[in-house]
């Protein structure tokens, strides 16, 4: 038996992992399952404001209504985007995965948490599983799930969205004792090599960290820096150099004009759905072509993929240095106030 709302929560996340580790095999329309989730959130918060009168929102959330009126004002003064539609699909995007955060903090109940962990722990392990023996017979059977270069990608669109995936489910999986929770880190480990993610094998080795300096408490001695930065630098060699020292690169790109959008935009930024958001991506923002990107493969209005590569230039770009500051805030206080209060170390 499970009552309806850890039903709900445990759907959204299913929808949502469906929807991205079986991109290619799932109907279209499953591609939109967190604007959904993030919808009937916004939904319930309002059916219990109208119900209850009022609602306990965290202060922090103060600082994310701010980011978004700062937004605004930098579409008004800025004019990159000025059509009102498209800022207010680009503002929803921005805030669906806060909303659906605000929501769950709203409303879970530790009996509510066990149900949706317990489902959650269960779909961590078949996948990873699943998964990693896809990976296997992939070395000899293509099956659709590798690249023309031999790298495994599953049934999603991109290498990194099966690694990331894999570090989330061994996230849950460890965080449970009696779990063979070495075997399901191999397994991760398999995967993980097999789509060849660089910021993925980073999370591997943080893992280990984590274990024996979170979990154990192992002692920390200031050496081990030598040996973590020489390790963490070679495993991050090729991201190195493509993505910071390569100025050709997009994700270079990316970053550096987000910061010459947010000093020409001093101090509110361009605003929203005007660079490297989605919605500057569908709209082709104005700013794309000031800075070249047309004339860049993959980067054109044609043919855009590696303008979606990047997350935080959206955050500097859009809402400037000022911005930048409080949404960074705002991140910071959720972890202190959420994660960092977790008294449980696994």
């Amino acid at each position: 038996y499970i009552s309806s709302y850890p039903f709900y929560v445990c759907l959204g996340i299913f929808l949502m992992i469906f929807s991205d580790l079986f991109e290619r095999i799932c109907p279209k329309s499953l591609r939109y399952a967190d604007e959904g989730v993030a919808v009937v959130c916004i939904l319930l918060v309002m059916v219990m404001i109208f119900t209850t009168g009022r609602i306990c929102i965290r202060r922090y959330y103060l600082l994310l209504f701010s980011i978004l009126v700062i937004g605004v004002f930098g579409n008004i003064f800025w004019n990159v985007q000025t059509d009102m539609k498209v800022i207010l699909r680009d503002l929803f995007l921005f805030i669906k995965p806060y909303v659906i955060l605000l929501y769950i903090q709203l409303t879970l109940t530790e009996s509510r948490a066990n149900a949706i962990y317990k489902f959650t722990m269960s779909i961590s392990k078949a996948l990873l599983v699943i998964t990693a023996v896809s990976s296997v017979i992939t070395l000899k059977i293509p099956l659709r799930m590798a690249t023309d270069s031999g790298t495994f990608l599953f049934l999603g669109e991109f290498t990194g969205v099966v690694s990331w995936w894999t570090i989330l489910f061994l996230a849950v999986v460890c965080s449970d004792k009696k779990n063979s929770r070495l075997f399901y880190f191999l397994l991760s480990t398999l995967i993980i090599i097999r789509s060849g993610s660089g910021l993925g094998t980073l999370a591997l080795v943080l893992a280990v960290w984590i274990y024996f300096f979170v979990e154990k408490k192992k002692k920390f001695n200031w050496y081990y820096i030598f040996l973590m930065i020489p390790l963490c630098l070679w495993i991050g060699k090729n991201e190195i150099i493509e993505y910071l020292l390569n100025d050709t690169a997009p994700r270079f790109l990316l970053l550096y004009y987000a910061f010459v959008t947010a000093r020409n935009c001093f101090p509110l930024g361009s605003g929203f759905a005007s660079y490297s958001s989605m919605t500057a991506i569908s709209e082709y923002s104005k700013l794309y072509y000031e800075y070249g990107f047309n004339k860049r493969w993959g980067m054109s209005e044609e043919y855009h993929p590696f303008l979606m590569d990047s997350y935080y230039p959206q955050i500097i770009g859009q809402f400037g240095y000022f911005g930048s500051v409080l949404y960074f805030s705002f991140l910071f206080t959720v972890l202190k106030k959420i994660i960092l209060r977790v008294s449980d170390n696994n």
